[in-house]
């Protein structure tokens, strides 16, 4: 899913001038009869989402404009994981009638793509339009703590549970998570673990919170001190598939073909873009090895912003190897993927992070998980972008990714062996694209830049071509929502404790065949 996030809350103190508003016009609805609508619905509620969002689409192309049709489409892509298209559709619908339901999934489009502000902008309105409306108030409780905004989501909590009580309702299983959360924020981990005991427990819990209440739990209980408990809950829920290891050896092959194909004598046959931009940094690491709190770092700077992980140059990567064909010469076997399209695709991706970021950014980072198999492609790309490359020892590494809620989306983190080898396959990745690329790219050890932060700025700052500015010290201070894992450790000062986590959890990874690594080295 493609997630754009928002500089919008450290837009004050970026001084953003706002843009006049335009007087909105209000879009000509068209009514559908009701058993058009029925057959969607129906749809919708079998399960059938592809199918709904189809249906929906060949009503809208005959240019019928119905909010019940928008409403529904902008439902069913959410459930296919399409939060941009969802926003899009929620917008289109509340233009022609608003809805406290168009208006709870607006809220959680605002968290998906990190709009914190938004978020509760939004909730509030949906409360206005119906007063006391649980599932909004759960959903901005949960966009406060996302936003690091703690004590005002434990007040709307503590509010939400004194209703409850008078009421004599019960909170559904989504509350009772979110209160957990708050619990872990205050220290109270006694209740916290009660609480999520309760929920894994509990018939009626859905299957997707009941998983992540483990992880959570198993979080809860690394901060009690409790690792073998948090190691072993993990294990309940990391499910290794039968597929697995042949899964692994071909993800590894695929990294090795890849720096294969661009070697030092071919490099020269690939496409590249005549854009001369600076804006692009790019911050390539494996998960879990400190990219947030590198890229919060970075949006400190007064010039310079994050954009979170945008997949847009991943998507062309993909594009592209399916477009390669090998039998054919230089540049025909590039397809249709000659130079000219790498310049569009540069100059679409330039106006892309302009428009994310605030006026006066100069360099615009884009940290995606991905990026460290794409630097040959960035290269090309973007002529004069830099690279940062991020390396944390690849035990703490792989004891974070194991404990991290990944679902499917890094298959091989359910796995301590798999993180260790994709580890060690990053590493020859990067080490392959700085003998063979003549593009900066700066090696940074999370170890060094929490144990000597400002010096490691600094370094940074030289190599984007910034000046050094104090506010990068003071990251945390930013109202800025980071919509991954690390989200509730880039709201606060940089502390230590990450450093050499893997001890707490030695007796559980001896046998493990893990990669060289120099903390120390530059």
């Amino acid at each position: 899913m493609k997630i754009k996030r928002d500089p919008g809350r450290s837009m004050a103190r970026k001084n953003k001038q706002k843009k006049p508003v335009k007087k909105a016009v209000t879009p000509k609805a068209h009514s559908l009869p009701q058993q058009k609508v029925d057959k969607v619905h129906a749809l919708y509620k079998e399960g059938a989402y592809e199918q709904a969002a189809l249906e929906c689409s060949k009503i809208e192309a005959k240019g019928k404009r119905d909010s019940r049709i928008f409403m529904l489409h902008a439902l069913s892509v959410e459930r296919l994981g399409d939060m941009d298209k969802a926003y899009e559709l929620a917008r289109k619908s509340i233009a022609l009638k608003n809805s406290s339901e168009m208006l709870k999934l607006l809220i959680r489009c605002h968290r998906a793509r990190g709009e914190t502000e938004k978020a509760i902008a939004a909730a509030d309105e949906a409360l206005a339009l119906q007063p006391g409306d649980l599932v909004a108030r759960i959903l901005k409780i949960g966009a406060m703590e996302e936003g690091g905004l703690f004590d005002e989501a434990w007040e709307q909590m503590a509010s939400l549970n004194n209703d409850a009580m008078a009421s004599n309702v019960k909170l559904p299983p989504v509350a009772i998570y979110e209160h957990t959360k708050l619990l872990g924020h205050k220290k109270h981990y006694s209740e916290a673990m009660e609480q999520l005991d309760g929920l894994i427990e509990d018939p009626k819990t859905p299957p997707h919170l009941v998983r992540s209440s483990m992880y959570l739990k198993a979080k809860t209980c690394d901060k009690m001190k409790e690792y073998d408990t948090a190691f072993e809950t993990i294990q309940g829920i990391n499910n290794v598939p039968m597929d697995y290891q042949e899964h692994l050896e071909k993800y590894l092959k695929n990294m090795d073909l890849l720096l294969q194909s661009w070697t030092a004598d071919h490099l020269h046959h690939y496409p590249i873009s005549s854009c001369q931009s600076e804006m692009p940094v790019f911050i390539a690491s494996m998960p879990r090895s400190g990219s947030s709190l590198l890229d919060q770092i970075i949006d400190a700077h007064p010039e310079a912003a994050g954009v979170g992980e945008l997949t847009s140059i991943d998507l062309f990567a993909k594009e592209f190897g399916k477009a390669y064909d090998p039998s054919l010469q230089p540049p025909a076997c590039f397809g249709a993927y000659q130079s000219k399209l790498w310049t569009r695709t540069a100059e679409a991706y330039i106006k892309e992070i302009t428009a994310l970021a605030p006026p006066e950014a100069r360099r615009v980072v884009n940290k995606s998980l991905s990026n460290y198999h794409l630097v040959g492609i960035m290269a090309r790309m973007f002529p004069r972008c830099r690279i940062i490359n991020l390396m944390r020892d690849p035990r703490d590494v792989a004891i974070s990714c194991f404990m991290g809620n990944f679902h499917t989306n890094m298959f091989w983190t359910v796995d301590i062996q798999g993180v260790a080898d994709v580890w060690e396959s990053s590493r020859k990745c990067m080490e392959h694209w700085k003998q063979v690329l003549d593009i900066p790219i700066l090696d940074v050890h999370y170890e060094q830049l929490i144990m000597d932060p400002e010096n490691q700025m600094r370094r940074v700052l030289e190599l984007i071509g910034l000046e050094w500015d104090e506010s990068c010290t003071r990251f945390h201070e930013t109202r800025r929502t980071v919509r991954t894992l690390s989200y509730d450790q880039v709201n606060r000062p940089i502390y230590t404790s990450s450093v050499g986590r893997n001890a707490n959890y030695a007796k559980h990874i001896k046998d493990i065949r893990w990669p060289e690594y120099d903390p120390g080295a530059s």
